[in-house]
């Protein structure tokens, strides 16, 4: 072979397996210093039982993330509802921050499902990150039982002959037990609604945090358990006295709400976002609070509720927080 062939086929073989310039790493430009980590709340479920997405980004503080916009629908499931938490502070790493999206889904579909991979985009003072979520896998059940088919009858017994009843008769008992449901439905709603209008949003929110200390959570799950609880019961208060949508409200937003529109006085708005900034520490950056933390969380959110009440009665102070086991 000539020199001239040799040199052609070297060529050719560089050019097949040389490297090309230009090409990015998932779409990431400087250092990647961020990372994602997708949770679902259970492993399986069943049809139209709603069940919790946690995406959790964890970046160096300063930068920006942006969460891809989500619809109604991602894959097989329902969005139901979202609530964000962004640009909360790490407990592992002063430098680094968090940012936590929670997704309620659920879904018609049954079988071996998964949560399709998501993109986030990091934005750094070093360039920009594009991270992906694996697919969660999840298995959706029926609410049959095993082999049991929907359309079919079950526990027919043969036809038997019996004697045709008077007519007159059957319609007889036939308006009377129409008479008598009647007469019991019409007693619930009156029992529900007497009940409603004795029992003030202040007491209701007191009651619940009372039974929240009895409970087994506070003593089992610790101060994450007991944080989650008494920020239910905090917003469910705002939203039955103040007529807030709190429920579902990010805690950024409710505050807001809360300040434009003068819903309480400075001082009270300023004790209830001491009260969610802690609990969104513990939740979030892994806070853990003790016997005496846990009593004052609880004491400052009774007096708070007590003081913003309008019934004027004054309402029991639950006993001081259990340690936990």
């Amino acid at each position: 072979m000539s020199m001239r062939g040799v040199v052609t086929i070297l060529c050719f073989i560089a050019g097949c397996f040389g490297a090309p310039r230009g090409l990015a790493i998932a779409g990431q430009v400087g250092e990647p210093t961020a990372r994602i980590v997708g949770r679902l709340s259970v492993d399986t479920t069943h049809v139209a039982e709603p069940l919790q997405l946690e995406l959790t980004v964890t970046a160096t503080a300063g930068c920006q993330v942006k969460f891809p916009p989500i619809g109604t629908k991602l894959g097989d499931f329902e969005v139901v509802d979202q609530i964000d938490h962004f640009d909360i502070p790490s407990s592992k790493n002063v430098d680094q921050r968090n940012w936590t999206r929670e997704l309620t889904l659920e879904t018609l579909t049954t079988g071996e499902l998964e949560i399709p991979s998501l993109e986030v985009q990091v934005l750094g003072p070093k360039g920009s990150q594009i991270l992906r979520t694996d697919r969660l896998p999840i298995r959706v059940l029926s609410v049959l039982k095993e082999g049991e088919q929907p359309d079919a009858f079950r526990d027919i017994e043969t036809v038997v002959d019996m004697a045709e009843p008077a007519v007159r008769s059957q319609r007889w008992w036939w308006l009377l037990g129409v008479v008598i449901c009647s007469i019991a439905t019409v007693s619930v709603f009156a029992v529900i609604l007497r009940r409603r209008s004795q029992v003030s949003p202040a007491a209701w929110a007191i009651g619940e945090i009372e039974q929240l200390e009895q409970s087994a959570a506070t003593q089992s799950d610790g101060s994450l358990a007991l944080s989650q609880r008494l920020t239910a019961i905090i917003r469910e208060y705002l939203q039955l006295q103040f007529q807030v949508s709190a429920p579902v409200k990010t805690t950024e937003e409710l505050l807001s709400i809360i300040e434009a529109e003068k819903v309480m006085p400075a001082a009270e708005a300023a004790c209830l976002s001491r009260l969610f900034g802690t609990a969104d520490q513990v939740k979030f950056a892994g806070l853990k609070l003790g016997v005496a933390e846990l009593a004052g969380l609880v004491r400052e959110a009774t007096g708070w509720i007590q003081r913003t009440s309008t019934d004027g009665a004054k309402l029991s102070v639950p006993a001081e927080a259990k340690e936990t086991g």
